[in-house]
């Protein structure tokens, strides 16, 4: 199973990937004014807020707060996330080795990473995918998290966002999320 972990007493996001292990969603919640980290260039990450509100450093965003359903591309570089209010997330890790060695693997996905690798502020989700990161959460809080699961929403999510931000975009569609 993808073992990506926070570590409880630093509150910073750490890997335990082997070289088969490639990706991971984990779920967080975070008192009001605590910090989250993540230093490593390894990843890229998107970051889909569930409820309460965080600021994000340590990325070019023009709008740093990030509000309820609303997600935010995460480039290989560290960032610094505070939270404002009590906050929930998930957290969708890449590995960037195993994304450069694998690009057929995640040919569906590599423009949609190459669009939002641009946009430097964060995007409100549309249904479709509000409702998969919703479901999803509801899972891993619940307890359900094994390595069949990762799998299946992974490709799950690979597809939303394939559908919802298309190779063929404008940036209109980009940034509401709507097909081109």
């Amino acid at each position: 199973m993808n073992d990506l972990c926070l570590e409880e007493t630093s509150m910073c996001f750490r890997s335990e990937l082997f070289a088969d292990q490639s990706t991971g969603f984990r779920y967080y919640t975070l008192d009001e004014n605590q910090l989250f980290k993540a230093d490593n260039k390894e990843y890229v990450h998107f970051f889909f807020l569930l409820e309460g509100e965080v600021k994000i450093s340590g990325t070019r965003s023009a709008r740093p707060v990030i509000a309820p359903n609303e997600f935010f591309f995460i480039p290989d570089h560290r960032f610094v996330c505070h939270s404002v209010k009590e906050s929930k997330f998930l957290l969708f890790s890449i590995n960037k080795s195993h994304y450069q060695t694998n690009k057929a693997m995640y040919a569906s996905i590599h423009p949609v990473i190459t669009a939002f690798g641009k946009r430097c502020s964060p995007f409100t989700a549309p249904p479709l995918l509000s409702m998969f990161v919703d479901i999803l959460a509801g899972y891993m809080e619940g307890g359900l998290d094994d390595e069949s699961l990762q799998t299946l929403k992974q490709i799950e999510l690979f597809l939303i966002l394939q559908t919802l931000y298309p190779a063929e975009y404008d940036n209109g569609a980009v940034a509401c999320g709507g097909l081109s």
